[in-house]
Order: structure tokens, then C-alpha cells, then sequence
């Protein structure tokens, strides 16, 4: 039999005809635009993304980096159904003949010298068409390290008697079932990963219900911990030298001590991810004096306000409904501290509602060794050009030896900050005095 892996051959002109050459060619079609997309559509993204100054008004800062993660794992979950699609679903009603064709142009286009994957391919599909001179060809190009359990099975194949390779042992499988599974699986990492981009504080604090919130920390964890048992996979991958076979052999059967890994690594992220941190924590009574926001404050038959009989009250007149309510100054504050946190002001916040002795709404939003920080409501202003904002103002509570407030009598006046109504943006007006 003539030695195919040493002759030099043309792929454009190697068996036109055969369905698996024309795989081929569709798969290196399909990469290039794969490659075209993504680098667009990440482009698209961040451009988008910048143009409207979310990152700075919304998004950490390591949203720059997780943005083009979230990204290439929503193409790359195309990527899969159209490979399925285009060059799987194709192979599987190919002959043996014509899978034969595909491994072998994968392998001639192929820029590694030692190619370990496709060679033990090729050798499994001459094995599968009983032909013992071919398969031992394709293992007589394999890396001496390299040891699959499926090469044993061949060497012994080739050795004996048997006309015909027991098929049973190569275990095939169909993959459209997995390859919609692994297309579904990225686009729940990209979520995750998108999740991540968000100050733990505005998910916690957006309104959502405990079991939403606690849902996204769970797909936070579990997108990282995929992302970082594909990056240990890869490496071994890489180190490994290209043995994806010994690698199938040695998932197999290290499987159980794979997945206590991977448990405990879920079970770290989990623990340093606050919003999950939130889902366990003991949450106070609806009806707790303590709770944040107490029905109390909602509830007008509460208050029995006397007014007198000099004074007729009208509260639909007085009641101005322009004015922001209290979740809009809340989230306007989460804005503004999303804001401070990026330059450096304080660290981690959580916005707690209350009222000064004035009746204005405060935020007390962070606290360190020597401060607690309060946001307070100065009314709407407009800014310079014309556009409707809140003013919220920041001041620094010194703490005593206790770790409790001096109160706001002896509090250092931080900073006065506009947050647009409309855009969220934030503006600085460089005044610390009244």
C-alpha cells in the first residue's frame, strides 16, 4: 500500500468529488468567518458600549475585560450550532471513505508536525474499513508519548487474526444533543460573565426578588468555574502535546476526583461572591422595625396630622409628582457611588435609606475605620446645559473609639454631585462648602 502521509498533495485538488474534502473546505470557510464576526462583532460592542459612557456610568472596570469574554463566548456558541450544522451533521452521512478524506486534509493542512489527534482518527477510521495496513501507517507517525487507551486496542487488532475491528471499542456516539447542551452552556457563562460586570450592590439593591438574585450568583460561580476548568483543560492540553484520546482516557477515569475539583471550586466562588453571601444571609421580618424600608413609611393612614381649622390641606395640590420617589433617589444613589467607588472615594457601598432632621431622604451608602458616608437629597438642579439632575451631597461621619458616628454635627463635607435624570451621568461640581 502507497504511503498517503508522505506524498506531497494538493487539498484543492485531492478528490474533489468526496463529501468529506468538501467538509473540509466548508470548515476553513467557516473558521475565516467566525474569525471576520467576532473580531466585529467584540469591535461593534465596545464601541457602542464606550460611545454611550456605559462602562463608566454602569460597569466596574473590570467590565472591560468581561465584556469581550461575555462576547466571544455568545460567538462562539454559534460557532458550535453552525459547525454542527454545516460540517458534523455532513460527516455522520458521509461513508468511512469519505470520513477517511476529511482527517486526512486536516491532517496534511495541519501546520503541527505531529499531529496526535487526526493521526489517531485516520487510524480508526482504516480500522473501521479493516484495513490493517493503513492504521498501522497512521501509528507509526504518532509521538512516542503518546498512549491512548484506543491505541492499545488497534495495536492488538493489527497483531491479530481478526479481519474486522471491534467498533464497540471506539464508542461512538452522536453529537447533536451535546452540541446544542455546549451552545446553551455558553450563553448561560455569557450571562454569567456579563452578571459579573455589575457592582454586586446594584443587583443586590435592584429591585429583584431574593431567589432571582440568588439564581445570577449561582451562574456567576458556575461561569467562572467552567471558564477555569477550560483554561486547566487547555493547559494540559497544550502540555500534553496535542493528546486529546489520552485525555478522553484519563476524564474517564479520574472522573469522581475531577468532580470533587470542580465542586470545590464552585464552592470558592460561591464563598467570595457577595450577591451569594446576600442569598444566605438572615434577612429581617416584613414588618421588622429594622428592615430598611419599613411599610411604615408608605403608609399615609399612619400619620394623623393636624392641621388645624385655619388651614384646609389639599394633599393632591401639594403632593408633587415630578419630584424623583424615594427608589429614584435610591437608584440614582447607587449611581453615584458606582461613581466614587471607580475614583477611589470608598470602597464597597450598600445604600440604607433614611431621613435627615430636616425630612430629607439620606443614604448612608459606605463606612471604613474612620468614616461612615452619607449621601444626602439637596433637590433637582439643572445643569449647564439645561438638562434636570438631582443634586446629592456626600459627607464623612467621623466614627468615635466604639466604631460609632459622631453624627452629622461634626461630619467633613465631601462633595456636591449632579446624577442626570435621564443619562445617569455623573458630574462633579468641585464644591466642598455650602
Amino acid at each position: 500500500m502507497e504511503n498517503i502521509f508522505e506524498k506531497d498533495i494538493n487539498i484543492d485538488e485531492y478528490k474533489p468529488e468526496s463529501r468529506g474534502v468538501q467538509a473540509y473546505k466548508r470548515l476553513s470557510l467557516l473558521i475565516g468567518i467566525f474569525i471576520i464576526y467576532t473580531v466585529s462583532f467584540e469591535f461593534l460592542t465596545y464601541f457602542w458600549l464606550i460611545k454611550k459612557n456605559i462602562f463608566n456610568i454602569y460597569l466596574q472596570p473590570r467590565a472591560y475585560l468581561f465584556v469581550g469574554i461575555g462576547v466571544f463566548c455568545i460567538c462562539l456558541s454559534v460557532l458550535n450550532l453552525v459547525l454542527y450544522l454545516g460540517i458534523t451533521r455532513v460527516l455522520e452521512n458521509c461513508t468511512i471513505e469519505e470520513k477517511l478524506d476529511y482527517n486526512f486534509c486536516v491532517y496534511k493542512k495541519s501546520k503541527r508536525k505531529k499531529n496526535n489527534n487526526v493521526l489517531t482518527a485516520i487510524a480508526c477510521n482504516y480500522a473501521r474499513m479493516g484495513n490493517k495496513e493503513g492504521c498501522a501507517q497512521a501509528l507509526s507517525f504518532l509521538s512516542k508519548e503518546y498512549h491512548p487507551k484506543i491505541l492499545t486496542d488497534l495495536k492488538k487488532w493489527i497483531e491479530s487474526d481478526e479481519a474486522t475491528f471491534d467498533i464497540s471499542l471506539l464508542k461512538l456516539r452522536k453529537r447533536g444533543a451535546g452540541t446544542t447542551a455546549s451552545s446553551f452552556m455558553l450563553l448561560i457563562i455569557a450571562i454569567g460573565v456579563f452578571s459579573s460586570c455589575l457592582s454586586s450592590s446594584d443587583i443586590i439593591y435592584s429591585g429583584l426578588s431574593d431567589s432571582i438574585i440568588s439564581i445570577i450568583g449561582i451562574i456567576q460561580a458556575g461561569a467562572w468555574l467552567y471558564i477555569t476548568m477550560y483554561i486547566i483543560g487547555f493547559l494540559i492540553y497544550i502540555l500534553g502535546r496535542n493528546s486529546i484520546f489520552t485525555g478522553a482516557h484519563f476524564l474517564r477515569n479520574y472522573r469522581v476526583g475531577i468532580m470533587l475539583i470542580a465542586i470545590l471550586i464552585l464552592l470558592f466562588y460561591c464563598s467570595i461572591n457577595p450577591i451569594v453571601q446576600y442569598t444566605f444571609e438572615s434577612k429581617p421580618e416584613e414588618n421588622d422595625s429594622s428592615t430598611e424600608y419599613s411599610s411604615d413609611i408608605y403608609n399615609e393612614d399612619s400619620y394623623d396630622y393636624d392641621y388645624g381649622n385655619d388651614y384646609d390641606y389639599d394633599y393632591e395640590e401639594s403632593y408633587d409628582d415630578s419630584y424623583p420617589a424615594e427608589i429614584d433617589i435610591m437608584n440614582e444613589m447607587i449611581v453615584l457611588c458606582n461613581y466614587l467607588q471607580k475614583n477611589g472615594v470608598i470602597d464597597d457601598f450598600k445604600v440604607e435609606l433614611g431621613y435627615s432632621a430636616k425630612g430629607d431622604v439620606k443614604g448612608t451608602v459606605a463606612e471604613d475605620s474612620d468614616y461612615v458616608y452619607v449621601l444626602y437629597d439637596n433637590g433637582t438642579k439643572e445643569d449647564e446645559n439645561g438638562n434636570e439632575c438631582i443634586e446629592l451631597v456626600l459627607e464623612a461621619e467621623p466614627l468615635d473609639d466604639s466604631g460609632n458616628s459622631l453624627g452629622q454635627q461634626e461630619a467633613k463635607l465631601m462633595g456636591f454631585y449632579l446624577v442626570n435624570l435621564s443619562t445617569d451621568e455623573v458630574i462633579d461640581e468641585h464644591k466642598t462648602t455650602w
